[in-house]
């Protein structure tokens, strides 16, 4: 029998998940895939496993963890130590855990203002055409904020 992951459309289509970075993506696919049922919250994924598997550099690798972090997909249940070569181990908030239930705390996630995540992961920059909105055509008047969006 084959395995799968079993992705629901409310993760798929929350603006947590829309707006993250391909190697968080990536990472959070990687962490899902070693959950066989009754391993959630001992996850694991090392600095090595994640160049090997995933072409991702410590550097890349750090900041997808920390964004999964930020948004809610996972929690550190213990940390990693280099001494031993212990990697830290994970629990993904969408499976439930032990058997209680899906904590789902990406759900709560709204994105922060003045940041790149604030417009769906459209970068915020200055466009040629003095509107502030680099995807607005010329003549167009944009409005410079950005409200948060309800969950």
């Amino acid at each position: 029998m084959t395995r799968f992951i079993k992705v629901a459309f409310d993760l798929l289509h929350h603006p947590a998940f829309r707006s993250a970075s391909g190697n968080a993506k990536a990472v959070l696919l990687e962490l899902w895939s070693r959950h066989n049922g009754k391993n959630n919250g001992d996850l694991s994924l090392s600095y090595r496993e994640a160049k090997t598997l995933l072409g991702l550099g410590q550097a890349a690798f750090s900041a997808a963890l920390d964004e999964l972090q930020e948004r809610r997909f996972i929690i550190s249940t213990s940390p990693g130590q280099f001494v031993g070569r212990f990697a830290a181990t994970w629990r993904l908030t969408m499976i439930a855990d032990k058997g209680q239930q899906p904590t789902n705390e990406f759900l709560a996630w709204v994105p922060r203002m003045g940041n790149r995540y604030a417009s769906y992961g459209k970068p915020i920059r200055k466009a040629r055409n003095g509107t502030g909105n680099r995807y607005a055509k010329p003549g167009f008047l944009v409005s410079k904020t950005l409200t948060p969006l309800e969950v």
